[in-house]
């Protein structure tokens, strides 16, 4: 006697083959849109970069300022005053 309760369910020609796999790489219009994306970026970017090279000498001299009143307020910290027209300590 054969079991009527499990039927076999054919399935269709495509199911049974294996799914293909996606190719690896990229294709020619993907690069294309990646280097557009990259310079676009770069374009955003460079203004910016220039700026901050614009303020530099800027910077450095406010900070080399900053720096010498420094050294001047600790100088006369420990030995007092300076007498700059002499160049020496009062």
């Amino acid at each position: 006697m054969k079991n009527t309760s499990q039927k076999q369910v054919r399935k269709p020609a495509d199911m049974s083959r294996k799914p293909r796999t996606m190719a690896k790489g990229l294709t020619l219009i993907e690069l294309l849109v990646v280097i557009a994306i990259i310079a676009i970026l770069a374009t955003l970017l460079l203004p910016a970069l220039a700026a901050a090279k614009r303020k530099a000498p800027d910077t450095q001299c406010r900070n080399n300022l900053e720096q010498m009143a420094s050294a001047s307020f600790m100088y006369a910290a420990d030995y007092g005053p300076m007498d700059y027209a002499n160049g020496v300590s009062t």
